[in-house]
């Protein structure tokens, strides 16, 4: 049986594959390793109590890091995540969110990919394309 992804998964996965051919680096931050301390039981089974992550991954250009916390159409930007980009961006303004939409037009799909930062305490898009590859440009030509 062939595993299901949601949407952020196959973006985060897109991203990776990309940013290589632009001499940069998309990084995965991985989830919680499972252990016996972490696991809790529910009814008959166990479950993970994961920890809350900070970020998705880190896009890695030749001259910098950003924090990035991936998107897929209307998915919202959790509270704990809201936080830690207010907190991060006081250190150094570096954490953004990448948003990726589909939409149909004319029976046909249309993707959009999106920056978005968190000016005035409101997340706003600042850079906008149809094409994954200029997103990864973006970040690599910022200074």
């Amino acid at each position: 049986m062939m595993k299901k992804y949601d949407g952020e998964t196959i973006f985060e996965r897109d991203l990776a594959k990309v940013s290589p051919f632009y001499q940069c680096s998309y990084e995965k931050i991985p989830d919680e390793t499972i252990t016996k301390n972490n696991l809790m039981k529910v009814g008959n089974k166990f479950v993970v109590r994961a920890k809350k992550r900070f970020a998705d991954g880190i896009l890695v250009t030749p001259t910098n890091l950003y924090i990035i916390e991936c998107k897929y159409n209307d998915g919202s930007i959790k509270a704990h995540q809201k936080e830690n980009i207010i907190r991060l961006n006081k250190i150094s303004h570096r954490y953004y969110i990448l948003r990726k939409k589909i939409k149909i037009v004319s029976n046909k799909p249309s993707t959009t990919y999106m920056i978005q930062d968190l000016i005035d305490n409101r997340f706003k898009t600042i850079y906008k394309t149809n094409k994954i590859e200029e997103i990864i440009l973006w970040f690599k030509e910022m200074k």
